[in-house]
C-alpha cells in the first residue's frame, strides 16, 4: 500500500492542473467524473452526458456564453470531427465558478480515448482554468498604447522615427545643418541561425546600449527594422566631427558582447547623409544614407561612406534592383520578426521558448534596457531568506551573489505590495525606507541602489518570490507605465515558470510512481468496484494479459469471462463490507497456476471509491513447498523405520 501513496500524490498534482475531467461514451450517453477541483464541487452526481450538459447549462455557464456552450458541447459538433480523424475538439467559454458567482474563463477540450483506428465513441472532457491567459491578453491590449518605442531596444520605432525627424526638420531644426547615419549589422542572420532568435534579440538590445552611449542625449536614435538603426545627429555638419563619431561607433561595436555564456563579435556598415545637402525630409535622407551604406557593404563591410562621395567611389553604381532605394525597402530586407508592443513581445518570447531558464535572463535584459535600469532581479524564497535566481545588470553594476534576510520589517515592507495597485510597491528614494530594511539589503550586497520597484510572484495565490527593478544612478519617480509593465511581467513569469515547474514535478511524480509499480513483481490494477472498469494497469499486468487496458472491463479483458470472477478478492471486500485488505490464494487457477490475490479499498482524488488489486504468481514457490513436504514425509518415514528397528 505504500506504493499507492505515490499514486495519490500524482492524483493531487494532476487535479491541481485540471479543473474537471469526465470520461464520456457518446454512444451509450454515459459520463463519469475522473477528477474535479473545488470550483466544480457543486456538480453533484450524474451518469449521463445529457445530465452533465443540463447541470452545466443551468448552474455554471455564463449567460453571455450560452451559444458558445451549445455549439462547443453539442454531440454532433464533437463526434463528427472525431469520426473524420480529429483527435481533439475544443472551445473557450466562461463559467460562474469565481467568488460570488463571477465568470471565469475555461478551455474545454474533448480528447479521443482511443488514439488509433476508428472513433469508438469514447472521449475525455478536460476543462482547465485559462483566466490568467485571458488577463494577460487583456493587459497586452492595453499596452498597445505604447506606440513610440521599440520594445526590444527602448529606441524610437520606425513610425516614430519618421514623425519625430520630419517634425524637427520642418520646425526647430529647419535652419541648421544635421547628419543622418544609417546603420546595418553585418551578417546578423548568422547569429540568429546559430544561436536562435532570443540570443539575437539580446544582441540587438546590447547594441542599442552602445549606440546610446556613443551619441548625445539630444540626438534621435531609432530602430527601424530588424538589424537596422538610424541616428539623426542634430546640429552636426562638420565632416571631421561626424567621421570621429562614426569611427568611435565602429570601434565600440567591434568589442565582443558578453551575453550569458556566449561571447559574440559583430560589425556595422554605415551610410551617412547630411541635411539639407543630401535631402530635406526623413525619406530623402534615409534613401541616400541607405545608398551609402550599401556601398560600405559592397566594399568590405565594417566601414562608412558619405553619400556625397559616392560618385567617386568604386562599386557605387548598384542597379535599382540591387540597391535599397527607400525606407520601406530598407525595412523589408530584414527577416526579423519585429513587434510593436513590449507586452506581446515578452509574452511571445516566453511562449515560444524551449528553455525558460535560458530565456528569462534575456527578458530581464530587454526590460532593463527599455527602462534604463541598473538591475532587474528575480528572487525566490528558501525558508526565511530570498535568493536571486535570475538577474540582469547594466555595465558596471555588480552581480548579486548573497541571500537576503527576509524577516522583520523587510518582510512586512515587501508583503505590503499585495494591497497596492497592480500589486507593485515603489520606493522612489531608498533613504526613506526603514533603517532595518536598508541594513538587510546592504548585508546582501545591495548597497548601490537609489530606488527600487517590486512585485510579488504568485503561485496559486501564494507568494513564491519577487521581481524587482533597481535604479542604481539616482532617486527615481516610478511611472505608471513601469509599474504596469512590472506587474504584467510578474504574472507572465509566474504563469510560465511556476507552471513549468509544476509540470516537471508532476512528470517526475508520474515517472516515479510508474517505475515503482512497474518494477514490482505484482501485476497491479486500480478497478472501479461498481463497473469493474480498469482505472490503472501496470506494465507487468499488460505483459501477462495483453488485452488489459484502462477503460476496459477487468474480468473480460484479463480472463475473457462474461461475469466477475468467482475468486475475485474485490468481491470479498464488497460482500463483507470491510475496509481491511483481503488476500486470497488459489491453487486451481484457470491457467493452472498457483496465484495470490490481494485487494484493498482506496479513495481517489475525485472522491470516488476504487479498489487497488495485486496479483502475484506463486507457482514456483508452491512447487518448492510441495517438494519440501514430500521430502519431510520421506524423512518421517525413515525415522519411523529406524525407531521400529531400535525396538
Amino acid at each position: 500500500m505504500s506504493r499507492f501513496s505515490g499514486c495519490a500524490q500524482l492524483g493531487r498534482a494532476i487535479s491541481s492542473m485540471v479543473d474537471l475531467a469526465v470520461e464520456i461514451n457518446f454512444i451509450s450517453d454515459s459520463a463519469r467524473i475522473v477528477t474535479h477541483s473545488r470550483a466544480f464541487g457543486s456538480l453533484g452526481r450524474f451518469r449521463t452526458y445529457s445530465a452533465l450538459l443540463r447541470i452545466l447549462r443551468e448552474s455554471l455557464v455564463f449567460a453571455e456564453d450560452t451559444d458558445e456552450f451549445e455549439s462547443g458541447f453539442c454531440v454532433e459538433n464533437v463526434v463528427t470531427p472525431m469520426c473524420d480523424g480529429e483527435h481533439k475538439v475544443e472551445c473557450e467559454l466562461r463559467m460562474k465558478t469565481g467568488s460570488d458567482g463571477q465568470p471565469i474563463w475555461y478551455n474545454a477540450m474533448f480528447i479521443r480515448i482511443n488514439q488509433t483506428g476508428d472513433f469508438d465513441g469514447r472521449a475525455m472532457l478536460i476543462i482547465s482554468d485559462i483566466n490568467h491567459h485571458k488577463e494577460v491578453e487583456a493587459h497586452a491590449a492595453r499596452l498597445s498604447e505604447w506606440v513610440e518605442r521599440d520594445p526590444l531596444t527602448g529606441l524610437y520605432n520606425k513610425k516614430a522615427a519618421q514623425t519625430l525627424i520630419d517634425t524637427y526638420l520642418n520646425g526647430e531644426g529647419r535652419n541648421s545643418r544635421h547628419t543622418m547615419i544609417f546603420c546595418d549589422l553585418d551578417d546578423f542572420k548568422g547569429v540568429n541561425d546559430k544561436f536562435g532568435h532570443p540570443m539575437g534579440d539580446a544582441l540587438l538590445s546590447a547594441i542599442s546600449e552602445r549606440l546610446t552611449g556613443t551619441f548625445r542625449r539630444e540626438d534621435i536614435l531609432c530602430r527601424i527594422g530588424g538589424d537596422e538603426f538610424v541616428i539623426l545627429m542634430k546640429n552636426a555638419s562638420g565632416r571631421s566631427y561626424v567621421s570621429h563619431r562614426a569611427d568611435v561607433l565602429l570601434e565600440r561595436m567591434s568589442m565582443p558582447f558578453e551575453l550569458g555564456d556566449n561571447r559574440l563579435s559583430v560589425t556595422l556598415s554605415l551610410g551617412i547623409a547630411g541635411y539639407p545637402d543630401c535631402g530635406s525630409t526623413y525619406s530623402e535622407l534615409l534613401q541616400n544614407a541607405d545608398k551609402a551604406m550599401y556601398v560600405s557593404k559592397n566594399n568590405g563591410k565594417n566601414q562608412y561612406y558619405f553619400f556625397e562621395d559616392l560618385n567617386t567611389v568604386k562599386g557605387s553604381t548598384a542597379s535599382d534592383e540591387e540597391a535599397v532605394s527607400d525606407s520601406s525597402s530598407a525595412d523589408s530586407r530584414s527577416a526579423y520578426r519585429s513587434k510593436e508592443k513590449i507586452g506581446d513581445y515578452i509574452f511571445n518570447t516566453l511562449y515560444e521558448s524551449t528553455d525558460i531558464s535560458r530565456t528569462i535572463p534575456l527578458v530581464l535584459q530587454l526590460m532593463g534596457t527599455h527602462f534604463q535600469l541598473g538591475r532587474v532581479a528575480i528572487t525566490e524564497f528558501r525558508g526565511d531568506t530570498m535568493h536571486v535566481i535570475h538577474q540582469w545588470n547594466a555595465n558596471g553594476i555588480k552581480e548579486l551573489d548573497r541571500p537576503i534576510d527576509y524577516t522583520g520589517e523587510l518582510r512586512a515592507l515587501f508583503e505590503g505590495s499585495r494591497s497596492c495597485e497592480n500589486m507593485t510597491m515603489r520606493y522612489d528614494d531608498i533613504d526613506r525606507t526603514p533603517a532595518q530594511v536598508r541594513s538587510k539589503l546592504q548585508d546582501a550586497g545591495i548597497d548601490d541602489v537609489y530606488a527600487f520597484l517590486h512585485c510579488p510572484l504568485l503561485d496559486n495565490g501564494v507568494i513564491r518570490g519577487y521581481i524587482v527593478f533597481f535604479d542604481c544612478n539616482s532617486p527615481r519617480t516610478w511611472s505608471d507605465e513601469e509599474r504596469s509593465t512590472l506587474s504584467y511581467v510578474a504574472r507572465l513569469i509566474s504563469l510560465f515558470v511556476f507552471k513549468q515547474q509544476a509540470y516537471e514535478r508532476t512528470a517526475m511524480a508520474y515517472d516515479l510512481v510508474n517505475q515503482a509499480m512497474d518494477g514490482s513483481p505484482l501485476s497491479m490494477v486500480i478497478v472501479d468496484p461498481e463497473s469493474y472498469r480498469l482505472r490503472y494497469v501496470t506494465r507487468k499486468l499488460v505483459h501477462d494479459f495483453p488485452n488489459a487496458a484502462v477503460g476496459e472491463i477487468c474480468y473480460r479483458s484479463i480472463y475473457g469471462f462474461d461475469a466477475p470472477c468467482d475468486f475475485c478478492p474485490m468481491r470479498l471486500l464488497k460482500e463483507e463490507g470491510t475496509d481491511e485488505t483481503r488476500t486470497l490464494e488459489l491453487y486451481n487457477h484457470p491457467q493452472g497456476l498457483s496465484v495470490v490475490y490481494s485487494a484493498a479499498d482506496i479513495t481517489l482524488e475525485d472522491g470516488q471509491k476504487a479498489c487497488l488489486c495485486g496479483r502475484i504468481d506463486t507457482s514456483q514457490y508452491k512447487v518448492r513447498e510441495l517438494e519440501l513436504e514430500a521430502e519431510n514425509a520421506r524423512l518421517r518415514q525413515r525415522l519411523e523405520a529406524l525407531g521400529e528397528k531400535t525396538e
